[in-house]
């Protein structure tokens, strides 16, 4: 049974939990600090002390999400309570304030990373080298909007009318990859890098949709005609991880068996980039990274359709109506599909990709102290493109602190700011970024019992999220200024 609080739960978590982003392996306010996680989005960054250990796991862990259609003002209306607004059957649910939000392909995607290891050096005057191991997940899915605005407005306005649902897309992936990076001067004011890694895919999802249509008939019926293959990897390894077979399971055994996952379903993956100094003032960099692949070969299940089948046809629609539960329209989608998709007997090994980002800054430095950034990020990932701007002003004073806020245009939202603080004491570098941060809040009210509501603050207009912290042991003398050289230092810098 849904309840109220589940539904609330469930979709404040789509929004705001989903252990997933894009960019999220670091955020793009990272980009401009003096912290060794920056060479995450450019490999010819340079770590701006001579040494760091990143500290297992709190070294870089990093979560996101986004949508370019669901917002939290489309889902909950602001100032109502629980109980009339996560209602479907409510009349102040309004469906049709969802569609019209509804882009030609939406998509919801997420992202999380853990660095399990990280440790960089200096060698030499000029040259770097980093090494890491990171956990990663990505997720991503994409639906045209002529299937959701069938089940968000009824199928009546759509009789007789067939549905290409040839791009829905959906792609998800948990792999750990060990990577090793070099960076270094090769002429006056240009720097390179480049990283390569081996990964050890853990799980995978994958739909694959050859052929995939929807009609509606004129008794609202669908008819799907399909050749589609929904292809996952690793179940057995995530039962293992967590313990799904019902068995006490202590934090150790946990650990255990969460970083002895063995290595298998190999792939490969590369990072490159470049900065380039004009003067003391002026600053370039781009860089490509994750271009690679996984191969799945191990732990592997599928299911296939192929011919035509019959869907109810209950929609969203059907639930705000009252004419079906969201109870009963969830069992009877779920049931038609589970019997239409029938399982491989010998599933054959796939292939999925990373998600790549083509990454372009520029940067000016009016002060000795503060520094003007703009970033471009650009995530090809499931078949789309997504595109981050990010402008920034950062400061660094002295050797134990520095700053960073950002504003960015993402996700069809133009209202995020970007804030990032690291602070070094002795050793330790401790340093907390909140990326994409919404700037106006609204209230919705959930029951807390005896007939009372607890005040529960939501952003207005809120579908994209980056939060990143960790701590890191850093040794050698840092940079003593900062002038988006997080890409490269100058000749009397290096020289000290």
């Amino acid at each position: 049974m849904i309840t109220r609080r589940k539904l609330f739960i469930g979709l404040t978590g789509l929004l705001l939990a989903l252990s997933c982003e894009l960019n999220a392996q670091v955020s793009n306010v990272a980009y401009f600090m003096n912290i060794p996680q920056a060479h995450f989005l450019n490999p010819a960054l340079k770590p701006q002390t001579r040494f760091y250990i990143g500290l297992p796991v709190v070294s870089g862990a990093s979560v996101g999400e986004q949508s370019n259609f669901l917002t939290t003002s489309t889902l909950f209306t602001p100032g109502l309570k629980a109980d009339s607004i996560f209602s479907f059957q409510n009349p102040n649910f309004d469906l049709n304030k969802i569609a019209a939000k509804l882009q030609k392909r939406n998509m919801i995607a997420a992202e999380a990373n853990a660095q399990l290891i990280g440790i960089g050096f200096s060698v030499g005057r000029n040259y770097s080298i980093m090494i890491d191991v990171n956990d990663r997940f990505t997720a991503k899915a994409v639906v045209p909007k002529e299937l959701l605005n069938v089940y968000l407005q009824g199928g009546s306005a759509f009789v007789n009318q067939t549905i290409d649902l040839s791009e829905i897309n959906t792609k998800g992936q948990f792999f750990r990859e060990y990577g090793v990076g070099f960076s270094g001067e090769i002429l006056h004011n240009l720097r390179i890098g480049a990283k390569v890694k081996l990964i050890s895919g853990i799980a995978s999802l994958s739909f694959d949709d050859r052929k995939f249509n929807l009609k509606i008939n004129s008794d609202l019926s669908q008819t799907v005609t399909a050749d589609a293959t929904l292809e996952t990897a690793g179940r057995e390894e995530l039962n293992k991880i967590f313990n799904s077979g019902g068995g006490t399971q202590t934090s150790g055994g946990f650990i255990h068996n969460y970083l002895g996952v063995p290595l298998k379903n190999p792939g490969f993956g590369i990072d490159f980039g470049a900065v380039y100094n004009l003067g003391t003032m002026f600053s370039f960099s781009f860089s490509v990274k994750d271009l690679g692949f996984i191969k799945w070969k191990s732990d592997l299940q599928a299911w296939t359709a192929q011919g035509s089948f019959t869907l109810p046809g209950i929609t969203l629609a059907d639930v705000h109506n009252q004419t079906f539960s969201l109870d009963k329209m969830y069992s009877t989608l779920s049931d038609s599909i589970k019997n239409n998709f029938k399982q491989v007997d010998s599933p054959k090994p796939f292939t999925t990709y990373l998600p790549t980002d083509i990454v372009a800054g520029a940067s000016i430095t009016p002060l000795k102290f503060i520094t003007l950034g703009i970033l471009s990020v650009s995530r090809i990932y499931a078949g789309s493109v997504n595109e981050q701007l990010t402008f920034s002003a950062n400061t660094h004073v002295g050797r134990v602190f520095s700053a960073s806020v950002a504003y960015s245009i993402a996700n069809s939202s133009y209202n995020n700011l970007g804030v990032g603080i690291a602070v070094t004491a002795g050793f330790a570098q401790i340093y907390l970024i909140a990326d994409k941060i919404p700037m106006v809040w609204e209230k919705v009210y959930i029951p807390k019992g005896s007939g009372n509501y607890s005040a529960v603050p939501l952003p207005q207009n809120f579908n994209t999220l980056n939060f990143q912290f960790g701590v890191n042991i850093v040794f050698g003398k840092p940079v003593t200024q900062k002038t988006d050289k997080p890409v490269l230092q100058s000749k009397d810098e290096t020289n000290q």
